[in-house]
């Protein structure tokens, strides 16, 4: 029985492909602002162990035992499209596994927030500790985009984005580039939301700002809304485009349209 393979007080993620289930698992009592859940673990470990057939695999229905948030529908709508919230409830707790089954693979630690990727990290270094100004946050990113590798030739060209996190007086307090054609996953925002969630155990920090190569893409927006602090907007700078957006202009609602449609049974 499903309901006993996936224990309580955790969320489940999983998806069926080629007798293997691969799953992930969270703690349902988890930071509310983490920027992880078992869908992102299980998308990015996908991601992360199997670059070539990934897209086969989430050509399958995503099930999940509880509804996901907007960060988890920003990720499926990205990579994914169909899910499934099947619950553990009283009239399905008895759910068969699926026939055929001969394997079962884990990403991450169940009691973990992420999983560790095994994908080479791109080394990048900075001389700006602090930005004053919109030109001086362009020089910055332009600085990080230009240290981006280029990808090998069978995957997807690698877009120059970077992203870099400020406090209210303008200090540095994280930087992250791109890494999406070795998972798709990992975009400059991504990137920087779970680094800084890894080294310091919070959410943002109130009246930070982000500045970033390109606007947020659907996905990346609504990590940066599980981010940030509960109360307070956001704001997000696309310098070399000269735009300063509010958070609440990065079009959140359109996440929950069109593609990504849950499933009945």
């Amino acid at each position: 029985m499903l309901s006993c393979r996936f224990r309580p007080s955790y969320d489940w993620a999983w998806v069926t492909y080629r007798g293997t289930i691969y799953f992930a698992g969270c703690p349902t009592d988890r930071p509310l602002n983490s920027p992880s859940s078992a869908t992102v673990k299980l998308l990015q470990g996908i991601f992360d162990r199997f670059q070539d057939q990934s897209f086969f695999i989430l050509r399958q229905r995503l099930f999940l035992n509880h509804q996901p948030s907007a960060m988890d529908l920003g990720m499926i709508r990205l990579v994914a499209k169909r899910w499934t919230n099947i619950g553990f409830s009283k009239e399905n707790n008895e759910m068969n596994e699926p026939q055929d089954i001969t394997s079962w693979q884990e990403f991450g630690k169940r009691d973990e927030l992420f999983v560790e990727s095994k994908l080479p990290r791109i080394r990048f270094t900075s001389s700006v500790d602090h930005i004053g100004s919109l030109e001086e946050a362009s020089q910055a990113l332009v600085e990080l985009e230009s240290q981006i590798p280029s990808a090998p030739a069978r995957h997807q060209q690698a877009r120059r984005i970077a992203a870099i996190l400020t406090d209210h007086k303008g200090q540095v307090l994280s930087r992250s580039v791109q890494r999406a054609w070795l998972n798709k996953t990992l975009h400059a925002e991504v990137e920087l939301m779970q680094n800084y969630f890894r080294q310091h155990g919070t959410g943002l920090p109130p009246h930070s700002t982000i500045y970033v190569s390109e606007q947020p893409c659907r996905m990346c927006a609504a990590m940066i809304e599980q981010m940030k602090p509960q109360g307070q907007s956001m704001q997000v700078h696309v310098p070399q485009r000269g735009r300063i957006l509010l958070l609440a202009q990065v079009n959140l609602a359109e996440i929950n349209k069109t593609s990504v449609k849950p499933h009945s049974l």
